[in-house]
């Protein structure tokens, strides 16, 4: 067993970098009204991304589609933006549509969303691979919200065509599940699991320091 790795790499990073997309069209300071304003529609937003997140595969070609809240195109109208024009003097002019209430994305566009915390991933599995410890490992078990990503499993399966994959049934689930059996069996004698390897340990003082 070898201690938890921390990275930035993961499903956030993905939308943040949508969300990055989305500033660049309507302007940061809309897109701070809009988050404050209506954080339900910001919410509405997330969990769109977050289930059409989970089909996008690697290579896809066509369009994908996008909620835009009436809100938003409000609030851009508001200082005098259009979303529409505001496409067509960006870079994205040609990977970008724009209809009511709705953005059309290229799937090329949209694909690279994901390098960044694919790359970050990839490197992980790389240094890990070379751990002594870890060493000669032949199974990865993907778990999280993240894993459960097409995209993500075409990359990871190129990189690594020797590994044999495990993704467990609701892997978004798994920490959670391990860390709920964890602590209801660390009163009692461990039969899933024996010891946890944590990357830092906290302690705190209990008492006062004793003095004769």
């Amino acid at each position: 067993m070898y201690k938890t790795s921390a990275t930035s790499g993961g499903g956030s990073q993905v939308f943040r970098a949508y969300e990055q997309l989305l500033t660049e069209i309507v302007g940061a300071p809309v897109m701070e009204k809009f988050t404050r304003r209506y954080p339900w529609d910001y919410e509405e937003i997330y969990e769109e991304f977050k289930v059409k997140r989970r089909c996008i595969r690697f290579g896809a070609k066509g369009n994908i589609s996008y909620i835009c809240p009436s809100s938003l195109v409000e609030l851009t109208k508001e200082t005098g933006k259009d979303i529409q024009k505001s496409i067509n003097g960006s870079k994205y002019h040609s990977k970008i549509t724009f209809s009511p209430n709705r953005f059309r994305f290229s799937k090329e566009l949209v694909t690279d969303l994901f390098r960044v915390p694919c790359d970050e991933i990839i490197a992980l599995v790389n240094a890990a691979l070379k751990i002594p410890e870890i060493k000669g490992t032949k199974n990865i078990f993907m778990i999280g919200e993240f894993s459960l990503c097409q995209f993500l499993w075409d990359i990871i399966r190129q990189t690594f065509p020797e590994m044999e994959f495990v993704i467990p049934h609701e892997a978004d689930f798994a920490g959670l599940k391990g860390a709920v059996i964890y602590g209801h069996e660390h009163r009692n004698k461990p039969k899933y699991v024996s010891s946890r390897v944590a990357k830092f340990i906290e302690t705190f003082e209990k008492g006062p320091v004793f003095k004769k």
